[in-house]
Order: C-alpha cells, then sequence, then structure tokens
C-alpha cells in the first residue's frame, strides 16, 4: 500500500524516520548514492529521538508570501566515539571526506503490516551546515549536533546579486535563468512548467540593488502578495497564492485529534495601501477597519507593475480570514498553501477524549469544555504545519478561503 493508503486504512500505526545522507569528498564530489545512517553505523545511532519536530510556516502577515520558511533542522546524534565528528577524526563517517556540505534526506514512513515493510516519504533536504554554532558535541562527549538547513534557503543565501550575471527582466524568466545554472541543478530540479507566478512582474529594475545582497532577499521582495518559492523532493516550484491551483486534502474525524480557533483575522486586514513616495494605492469598495499599509520595493520602478501589486496585495488583505488550528495524527504529505477540508461535522465537544493516542505513548487529547467546529464544509489554506515525530502529531495552521 501507498503512505496514504496506510494512513486512512489504518487505525494502528507504526512510524519511523529514516535518515540518508551524500558525503561529499575534498574534490567537491559526491557519493553516488543515498547512504543510510543506519548502515553507516549500526546500533549506534539513535534515529527515533534525533529529530523532534520539524515545522514550515509562512510570515505572519496576510500578504508577505515569498521564499517558503523553513527552519533549520538539528540532528541529535550518539557519538561516544566520535562516529560523527569532524573529517580529522579516524572514528568519523567524515574521515575521508569534508562534514561541511554534506547532503541530508530525512524521510518518514508508515509501516504496511500486510507485508511488513515502511512506506517513506521524503520530509526535508538540506546541506549540513559545519559554519554553525550549532554543529558542536554535548559537555559529556555523548551526542553530536548537526546542524542541516534546508537546501533551497542555504542555496539562495550563499548566492548574491553579484554572483551571477541576469538578463531577465519579466519574474517568471528570472526564476527560470537563476536556478537553470549549476549552482542550483547540481542539487535541484527546474522545469518551467513549475513556475507561473501569481503576477508577472514586466520590469525587474536591479539599478539599486548592491552586489552583495543575497537572492533570498531579492526573491522573497519581488514575490511579495503574488507567489512563494519552495523544494520539494529536490524540484522548484513558484508558484502563485491561488486555492484553484492546489489540491484538495479531506481530514476526516478519525484522524482529527484537536480543534480550536486560533484567530478571526481582524489584525491582517488591510483596505487602503499606497506605494511609497507615489500617488499609487488600492483602495477596497468596503472600508470597515479603516486601516492602511505602505509598500515599497527597490526592484519595481514601473508604475504598471506597482498598482498590480497593490491589487494582488489587496484582494487578501480586504478580507478578514478566520484562522484555525487544528491537530491530526502525524501525516507528512502537505504542502504549505495546500487546500485542505476537515471532514468533522457539526458537533460540541465536552472534556473528554477524541483520540487515543496509545500508539504513540501519549496522553489521551481532550478537548476545552463547550469548544466546537461547524465550518465541515468549508475550504482552508494551510499556512503553517509541524510535524511532531516523538508524539506522532500534525499540528496545522488553517486559513479560509
Amino acid at each position: 500500500m501507498s503512505y496514504d493508503s496506510i494512513y486512512t486504512k489504518s487505525n494502528s500505526l507504526t512510524s519511523d524516520l529514516k535518515i540518508e545522507i551524500k558525503r561529499i569528498n575534498s574534490s567537491g564530489v559526491y557519493e553516488a548514492t543515498w547512504r543510510s545512517l543506519e548502515t553507516l553505523i549500526a546500533d549506534q545511532v539513535i534515529v527515533h529521538n534525533s529529530i523532534p519536530s520539524m515545522s514550515y510556516k509562512l510570515a505572519n502577515e496576510s500578504f508577505s508570501f515569498g521564499v517558503l520558511r523553513v527552519p533549520d533542522c538539528t540532528l541529535k546524534l550518539l557519538s561516544i566515539n566520535g562516529e560523527f565528528d569532524k573529517e580529522n577524526n579516524y572514528n568519523s563517517i567524515f574521515f575521508g571526506f569534508v562534514r561541511h556540505k554534506t547532503l541530508v534526506k530525512i524521510s518518514h514512513g508508515y509501516k504496511d503490516h500486510s507485508n511488513d515493510t515502511f512506506e517513506y516519504l521524503e520530509v526535508y533536504r538540506g546541506f549540513l551546515n559545519e559554519k554553525s554554532n550549532n554543529t558542536k558535541v554535548s559537555n559529556s562527549n555523548t551526542y553530536q549536533d548537526l546542524f542541516i538547513e534546508d537546501i533551497l534557503t542555504f542555496l539562495l543565501k550563499e548566492y548574491t546579486y553579484s554572483s551571477f550575471t541576469i538578463i531577465s527582466s519579466t519574474l517568471n524568466d528570472l526564476i527560470y535563468e537563476l536556478f537553470n545554472r549549476s549552482e542550483f541543478t547540481d542539487f535541484l530540479t527546474i522545469d518551467a512548467f513549475n513556475i507561473s507566478a501569481g503576477y508577472n512582474i514586466q520590469l525587474i529594475d536591479f539599478t539599486d540593488v548592491e552586489g552583495q545582497t543575497q537572492w533570498l532577499n531579492i526573491l522573497q521582495n519581488l514575490s511579495i502578495g503574488h507567489s512563494y518559492l519552495y523544494q520539494k523532493n529536490s524540484e522548484i516550484y513558484y508558484q502563485p497564492i491561488s486555492e484553484q491551483t492546489t489540491t484538495v486534502k479531506l481530514f476526516d474525524k478519525d484522524k482529527i485529534i484537536k480543534l480550536e480557533e486560533s484567530s478571526s483575522g481582524v489584525d491582517e486586514v488591510f483596505e487602503e495601501l499606497y506605494w511609497k513616495n507615489t500617488a499609487i494605492s488600492f483602495i477596497a469598495p468596503d472600508n470597515v477597519y479603516n486601516r492602511s499599509k505602505t509598500f515599497g520595493i527597490e526592484t519595481i520602478t514601473d508604475p504598471t507593475d506597482q498598482a498590480n501589486i497593490l491589487a494582488n496585495i489587496g484582494t487578501r488583505t480586504a478580507i478578514a480570514r478566520k484562522k484555525l488550528k487544528v491537530k491530526v495524527v502525524l501525516y507528512v504529505n502537505l504542502s504549505i498553501l495546500q487546500k485542505i477540508k476537515v471532514n468533522a461535522g457539526d458537533y460540541e465537544l465536552d472534556d473528554g477524549l477524541i483520540w487515543d493516542q496509545g500508539n504513540w505513548d501519549e496522553e489521551n487529547w481532550g478537548a476545552n469544555l463547550g469548544a466546537s467546529f461547524t465550518e465541515s464544509s468549508s475550504f482552508f489554506m494551510i499556512r503553517e504545519m509541524k510535524h511532531n515525530f516523538q508524539s506522532g502529531t500534525t499540528e496545522l495552521i488553517i486559513e479560509e478561503i
């Protein structure tokens, strides 16, 4: 069975994490195949407890999209004999290699009890960042912390505007031109089919961009209000903020642990938008809360682009969109901005059991007295998600569409 089939059909889930690496030698050449830590260290590595959780999120503001915020990941590994020490330690798996920039792939799996095998899905890919202060050994010389940084974030921070010669002036062309070079394609796949900006800026002006400006910051600003950039399974996506392009995920009641309201969305409403030092503006037809905000992006100087970007932002910020917190049984086959439907039915919960987490050795979850959820027919999109591998849960912040 597939990962999804096991999750949907089974009431007794057995979970596993798989950590694989590709090491790099001093000549800059990576190993040809992924190596599992279990095969390199046998029983010396505690994989199950190495990663407590993993989170993904958009910026908190209703208009700030851009590059998906993927937090850094720290692997906590048993290293009594220096198994994960620097490459100058003969006992280290990195002896003969270079520890910095080792590729790391993390996958989550559920067991198919019918044939006693696990079905895995990749949930994270990144580089081991040797320069980080978090790559260190514990005071007792028992555990080694290895600091991993998301592969796309790492590369966008490593290269600045002066690193490349860019000739494209429209956004979709710029994205493809930037990533279609060996600095990125050695690690990631770029396909023009996956590049579709929510608003394809027609005239990007790099006149005032300083050479040391990271591409991460440049793309973050160019994407405000209309698009976001991310990688999944080593493939690059640049997608519009459009619920019509997302795949619906349905969570039935038997996989829902807890539901609660997070925010009414009023604090993110802006009905009057202005472009800095210009007369360009966007005014919503209904001004209920009388809240305004001013924007200014140095790479966007064309008045038409400025007006269109404000209009794209305004279509979202003029509406208060309620957010809910949803906790479900651990499920990693999700994406930020994916459309979701919570098929919980209309019900009111007493302070009692709503899901038995016995398989995860966690206490039973209850709901506050009087908590209710009545949007069973509503669609939402995912703004944040956190996978808690130790507790066996996935926490979502979902926003109504």
